[in-house]
């Protein structure tokens, strides 16, 4: 029996354990195919615990993933507060209050005839205002031409800007003119909105028409530019007997006190300046004198018209 060498012998020992570690990774690996043999379907089939394995590559665990977590609530507008003394969106006002009829609605909008202005609000009534043209302006009468037309009469306008009151509650008319037969003389005012309406013709004369035509005269009395009169709809004198009791050289206003007269249209158009309520009071007024007769020399020397509009 040969001998073999102890060098020889180590690498026959050498090389019996590497080829049984080659054995044995080879079986491992026949292991590892067996179980991922298949179409790659979680679950399908017999051999499910191969699949699993080989299915989930990116986790170690069995268990399943947690659900996302939800995105927050979007912001929304902050809400009005009414009452909190500070204007915000679709407010018009706020006086820190809920109260309703001093002003400031409990809405937060301005109540019809207030006016509002501040943080907190502070309201008060809406006050009239007046516009006037004058005094000075000169404007002489075409007398004896009135035909009923305000063509034919002097007419001054009176420029009324937008103040943001667009509803006329009430109107004043107040006129300085220079004439010596009041008996002669129409006054008409004419809105933006064209209505008109007529606050004198012809005092102490019954005129049929308003043509401009007279039989006889009216009242003779005079007017005085400074001593202007003033037409409102709530005087208690009667704008037909305006220089009723006056001597022809009187003065009416001057002389006998009588300062405010309430309109009368006569045969003219109108019932009084009452005539243009709800109506918007912006734009171009017109008001007008015509003189009937030739006799008498006259001129409108000031107009100024007082208006409440909410």
């Amino acid at each position: 029996m040969q001998k073999v060498s102890g060098h020889r012998a180590q690498w026959v020992f050498f090389g019996c354990g590497l080829a049984a570690f080659v054995a044995l990774a080879a079986c491992g690996s026949e292991t590892t195919t067996a179980g991922s043999a298949g179409p790659n379907t979680v679950g399908a089939g017999p051999a499910s615990v191969g699949s699993t394995h080989s299915a989930v590559t990116s986790s170690t665990g069995s268990g399943t993933g947690g659900d996302g977590g939800m995105g927050g609530a979007g912001g929304s507008e902050p809400m009005n507060v009414c009452g909190n003394g500070k204007i915000e969106v679709s407010e018009e006002c706020d006086d820190k209050n809920s109260a309703n009829g001093d002003g400031c609605s409990n809405s937060c909008q301005v109540e019809k005839g207030y006016d509002c202005d501040g943080e907190p609000s502070m309201c008060k009534p809406t006050e009239p205002v007046t516009y006037t043209v004058g005094p000075g302006i000169a404007a002489v009468l075409k007398y004896g031409l009135y035909d009923g037309s305000l063509e034919s009469m002097e007419c001054i306008s009176v420029m009324v800007p937008d103040t943001g009151h667009d509803d006329i509650q009430w109107v004043q008319a107040t006129l300085g003119i220079d004439h010596d037969h009041i008996g002669e003389l129409i006054i008409k005012v004419r809105s933006p909105k064209l209505t008109v309406t007529t606050l004198m013709n012809l005092p102490g004369y019954a005129e049929m028409v308003d043509d401009g035509f007279m039989a006889s005269g009216g009242d003779s009395s005079n007017l005085d530019m400074n001593y202007p009169v003033l037409f409102d709809d709530d005087a208690v004198n009667d704008a037909e007997q305006m220089g009723d009791g006056l001597w022809a050289w009187n003065e009416v206003c001057k002389d006998d006190n009588k300062c405010a007269w309430s309109p009368n249209a006569g045969a003219g158009p109108g019932t009084g300046l009452k005539d243009f309520k709800g109506e918007s009071p912006v734009g171009a007024w017109r008001v007008c004198v015509g003189d009937a007769l030739f006799d008498h020399f006259g001129q409108v020397d000031m107009v100024s018209l007082t208006i409440l509009a909410w």
